[in-house]
């Protein structure tokens, strides 16, 4: 979950959630829940207990302290933050680096506001990746499940547009899972 967030500077930062750092201390989180269940019912009572308090707070420690973010300064410079138990470490893009941005969404467009617009469809996402040269995609943006279809299409909008004026990037438009000759023999 990404979060826009201003900065005083006139720059703006763009927190990435989620990669691998978070989905390991995510499964050990669970795997500390899942102990202090077996210490309740009394298996290994004392191990599990002290294990599962102290993989819970590692995990919660680890997360918490180790946010990502993208950050365009205010001279048009993309730089990538990241945290690792509140040690910064900064890694700034140049220009020869950056390919472009990736705008990809589901196949299924959300409904314009108003009566037919769902404030609950889950199956509606956007995510936005920023290309960098030899392939790789750092992901910037991914839709909320909080978050209206409207809300996460227009917030990925904003991210792409930010991106693209501050490196003076091509912007790339995809659908996931959408067929454009099957779109067109659907409507003929």
């Amino acid at each position: 979950m990404e979060e826009e967030t201003a900065q005083a500077g006139g720059g703006s930062e763009f927190e990435i959630r989620g990669g691998p750092w978070e989905g390991v201390h995510a499964v050990i989180f669970y795997g500390a829940v899942t102990m202090a269940v077996l210490a309740t019912l009394g298996v290994l009572r004392v191990i599990f207990g002290i294990a599962c308090i102290v993989l819970l707070f590692y995990s919660m420690f680890a997360i918490f302290s180790s946010p990502r973010f993208v950050r365009i300064d205010p001279g048009g410079a993309i730089s990538l933050v990241k945290y690792h138990y509140f040690i910064p470490k900064r890694y700034e893009f140049g220009r020869g680096e950056l390919e472009g941005i990736e705008v990809v969404e589901s196949s299924r467009l959300p409904a314009e506001e108003g009566e037919n617009a769902s404030r609950r469809d889950i199956s509606y996402f956007a995510r936005v990746y920023l290309r960098l040269a030899g392939g790789r995609r750092l992901k910037v943006f991914r839709s909320v499940l909080t978050g209206t279809p409207i809300e996460n299409r227009r917030a990925a909008f904003l991210i792409a547009q930010a991106l693209a004026e501050a490196g003076d990037l091509p912007v790339t438009y995809a659908r996931r899972g959408w067929d454009p000759r099957a779109a067109s023999e659907a409507a003929s």
